[in-house]
């Protein structure tokens, strides 16, 4: 598929016009999936899928009421089981990535280049921008 402009504008082109429109079977793969995902989530949210939450909760030593079990908490509950009950190093990191939020990442900046006596060089600078006109820099 080509590239389409976003929006209708003076009858050209877009992903989603008129004559541009999914096929059935692209459809129902759709719904198909999203069913499929609905299923999943009422499975978790069911009786047992909220009692091994509890249970999970209650080993880790967390205190949530019935109304806290939402679909998030149940999959992070079930994210932490794995990686307690399993040794899965990635459910872990999921896990905590979720509850305390992901860590940033530090970038390492190799500086190859030293300055012997940066006072030299700082004092230096300040010369040479003291001898700047301003009129000429606005010229620029």
């Amino acid at each position: 598929m080509g590239k389409f402009k976003k929006g209708n504008k003076d009858g050209e082109k877009t992903q989603f016009g008129k004559d541009n429109q999914p096929s059935p079977e692209a459809k129902s793969d759709g719904w198909r999936r999203r069913r499929t995902l609905q299923e999943l989530a009422d499975a978790l949210l069911n009786t047992s899928g909220i009692n091994k939450a509890k249970q999970t909760a209650i080993e880790c030593g967390m205190d949530l009421q019935d109304d806290e079990f939402t679909l998030e908490v149940v999959m992070t509950l079930r994210q932490i089981e794995k990686a307690i009950k399993k040794g899965d190093t990635q459910a872990y990191s999921a896990a905590m990535d979720r509850m305390k939020g992901k860590p940033l990442q530090k970038n390492e900046n190799e500086n190859k280049h030293s300055f012997e006596d940066k006072d030299a060089i700082t004092s230096w600078l300040d010369k040479f921008s003291s001898k700047i006109n301003p009129d000429q820099v606005e010229k620029l």
